[in-house]
């Protein structure tokens, strides 16, 4: 009976021991003061979008000056809003060859139709990005690019069909209006 509680004051004893040395090992401290690691983990992300109210970019070819003169433009104030942590490109690039009619005709053919233009926004514009003017293409090209963070900075945008005649012979109507459509694509890479 006495090896009994003798062991298991041993027993008891290396149990409190243990004890202690976690305490005195660990974060948790006595006293005045009290320690603990604080990190701040930084992610990069990038993200681009419309602005809500400019979904739909119409331009409307009405008089003979549309047709002939310099074509027809529509601008897009604040049009994207775009933010990266690190140097970035901006590609646009349309879904299609061409815009097309709901009958399957093409507006154009050799894919040289439809100007893009960026240029810092008008609300949150962002300085250090080089803007530029690309024609819109199925296979893209770089619209937008920056050696600088950009966090909801905005770009305008302008887009501007053709003049001088060369959508004269595409209009196939009875009065009515003829819509080619296309999805204008933005994607935003790292640099």
């Amino acid at each position: 009976m006495k090896k009994i509680f003798l062991l298991t004051a041993i027993l008891l004893t290396a149990l409190s021991v243990v004890k202690a040395q976690e305490t005195a090992s660990g974060i948790v401290e006595s006293g005045t003061t009290g320690t603990t690691v604080l990190k701040v983990h930084l992610h990069n992300f990038m993200s681009i979008s419309i602005k809500d109210e400019d979904t739909n970019v119409d331009l409307e070819y009405r008089t003979a000056e549309d047709y002939d003169g310099t074509g027809v433009s529509e601008l897009k104030e604040d049009h994207l809003i775009v933010s990266s942590l690190s140097p970035f490109i901006v590609k646009v690039n349309s879904s299609t060859t061409s815009p097309i009619s709901v009958d399957g005709v093409s507006l154009y053919d050799d894919g040289t139709s439809v100007k893009i233009k960026a240029e810092r926004g008008t609300s949150r514009g962002m300085d250090g990005a080089m803007p530029n003017t690309v024609t819109l293409r199925f296979e893209g090209d770089n619209i937008i690019e920056s050696d600088v963070a950009s966090l909801n900075n905005t770009f305008n945008i302008t887009y501007t069909g053709e003049g001088q005649g060369a959508y004269r012979d595409k209009y196939f109507g009875d009065g009515e209006p003829i819509a080619y459509t296309t999805n204008v694509i933005y994607t935003i890479t790292s640099k």
